[in-house]
């Protein structure tokens, strides 16, 4: 089994740092700031941002499985969720929306971290 895997024994804490893809928030924060030091136009810059955002988040469950060695199902859709999350309240993609306010993405991340160990149990 893997040790990224949640398990009946694992604590609270121990399941919150196992939602949270590390490595895709990091991939996500250099592709970012990348893009950022460009010279390319606003438009442009969402466009990149979002469709890497969308390859992350579509190579994640393969990676989690594959890497990771974690076959639940449940921990893999919350491990999506949470880097989701993660890149809403990092901004970035959403910043370009006029209805977009940085609170919301702090509300979600709040909500999600209370919320997410406790439905993910194994």
């Amino acid at each position: 089994m893997s040790e990224r895997a949640i398990t009946e024994a694992s604590s609270y804490t121990d399941r919150i740092l196992k939602l949270v893809p590390a490595e895709f928030v990091a991939a996500y924060l250099a592709i970012h700031n990348a893009i950022a030091s460009t010279e390319m136009d606003e438009g442009r810059q969402f466009e990149v941002s979002l469709a890497s955002s969308l390859l992350l988040l579509a190579i994640l469950p393969f990676y989690s499985y594959r890497i990771l060695g974690i076959r639940s199902k449940k921990q893999n859709i919350a491990a999506a969720i949470s880097f989701m999350i993660w890149v809403i309240s990092l901004g970035g993609v959403l910043e370009s929306f006029a209805w977009y306010l940085p609170v919301y993405s702090t509300i979600a991340i709040i909500i999600w971290t209370l919320a997410a160990p406790l439905l993910v149990t194994r």
